[in-house]
């Protein structure tokens, strides 16, 4: 959030876009990698810990429903949007390259709402009545 407000501030919207193109760029090599950290480890737990899916509590169901949705979101967003958008700002299409990264945004504000559940969910599990 920071940066973008900086960068409002600062640089025209071209070179705004050029700058986001290439923080979204190692963002997304970052994000690679931490879904599969993340989940090989997430089902290295389900199976050396609890055997498998059938002694599994409530509370790690719904986490194991929210994470695949992430990785879904994700995926979504850089196979169809971002994939276009360093396109769009080489070709110099600045106004959609504009909207591109204004849904790129949305939808990152969504999985960080799903990110944040998923993780009360974890650390308050003792305190959870289901």
């Amino acid at each position: 959030m920071a940066l973008r407000l900086g960068a409002e501030d600062v640089l025209q919207p071209r070179h705004e876009l050029i700058l986001w193109r290439t923080t979204y760029r190692h963002f997304f090599r970052s994000i690679w990698l931490f879904i599969g950290i993340g989940s090989s480890t997430g089902y290295y737990g389900i199976l050396s810990i609890y055997g498998g899916f059938a002694d599994f509590s409530s509370y790690l169901y719904l986490m194991h429903i929210i994470g695949p949705i992430k990785v879904g979101i994700f995926c979504c967003l850089f196979f169809s949007s971002y994939r276009l958008f360093p396109r769009l700002i080489d070709g110099d299409v600045v106004t959609l390259a504009s909207n591109f990264f204004e849904k790129i945004r949305l939808v990152m504000a969504l999985n960080v709402v799903l990110g944040i559940t998923f993780t009360v969910i974890g650390i308050w599990r003792p305190l959870l009545v289901f």
